[in-house]
């Protein structure tokens, strides 16, 4: 069974609201959370990075839904960037 999670908020700016919605995602016993972002606007770096950090930490399948084209393709790139810099910092500790 899946729980859906409706965010109503038009604009996630801050890491604050990111790290609520992480929150939201660790109380529900739901293994398969999904994440109705189809109301949202505009999404702030710094937000989507908090928002990754979150969903990384728990153990649950979670899944974005309703997020328009622009939307999807900066989470995708701020994902990429993470990933680049966690290699680039992997490396120098060697």
């Amino acid at each position: 069974m899946e729980y859906k999670i409706f965010v109503k908020k038009p604009y996630l700016i801050f890491r604050e609201d990111a790290k609520k919605l992480g929150y939201k995602i660790k109380r529900k016993k739901y293994k398969k959370i999904s994440i109705d972002f189809s109301k949202v606007v505009f999404m702030s770096r710094s937000f989507i990075d908090e928002l990754l950090n979150q969903t990384k930490k728990t153990n649950k399948y979670i899944k974005f839904q309703g997020l328009n084209p622009s939307l999807k393709k900066f989470i995708s790139k701020v994902e990429q960037t993470k990933i680049e810099i966690q290699k680039i910092l992997s490396n120098s500790k060697s």
